[in-house]
């Protein structure tokens, strides 16, 4: 292959990494002789695309997706999941699959190599399984909408400066140790 000169653009690096993924797909997944083993090989194949493309702050996966609400039932098996790993983690991590709080997902993706009239009808269930547990979705806050930070002093030291991490802290500080603002909080 040619090595093209000068800037090619963001156009020509997509249409590359398509050009890529089919020959992968369509090649190399072909020479599999069962057709679940195929479906598998196009899932994996399809995550570790995603995982070139998309910023590190998203992680990918395969599993089930579960609410705080016990009476609706877990989602079907997704193919693809994109998630936040970095405040969020899957609540059971087994090799095949996570179980994943709806609260930390971003997306799903079923992956088919051919969607047929049968494919069509369980993928469609499966994204309205989704979307309801979705409107289950429960964000737990625990934090106090006052600051947690603030500052005090030593009389006998106007100069020193300290600074707490605890709203009770400052509660429990004589307000002549206080800095102004909080003084007046």
């Amino acid at each position: 292959m040619k090595r093209r000169t000068g800037r090619p653009g963001t156009q020509a690096y997509y249409d590359a990494l398509k050009h890529i993924f089919e020959l992968e797909s369509g090649v190399l997944t072909a020479t599999l002789p069962h057709a679940g083993e195929r479906g598998r090989n196009d899932e994996e194949r399809f995550r570790a695309f995603l995982s070139k493309v998309l910023p590190r702050r998203f992680s990918i996966g395969t599993g089930f997706l579960v609410c705080s609400n016990p009476a609706v039932p877990p989602s079907r098996q997704v193919d693809t999941v994109i998630y936040d790993e970095i405040h969020n983690s899957p609540l059971h991590r087994e090799l095949a699959a996570y179980v994943f709080p709806i609260e930390m997902i971003y997306g799903t993706v079923e992956v088919k190599g051919l969607l047929t009239p049968n494919d069509l009808v369980p993928a469609l269930q499966s994204i309205a399984g989704i979307r309801h547990l979705a409107t289950e979705k429960s964000y737990i806050v625990s934090f106090s909408p006052r600051p947690s930070v603030c500052a005090t002093g030593h009389p006998s030291h106007s100069r020193t400066l300290g600074l707490a991490a605890s709203d009770s802290f400052c509660r429990d500080r004589p307000r002549a140790n206080r800095s102004d603002a909080q003084a007046r909080a």
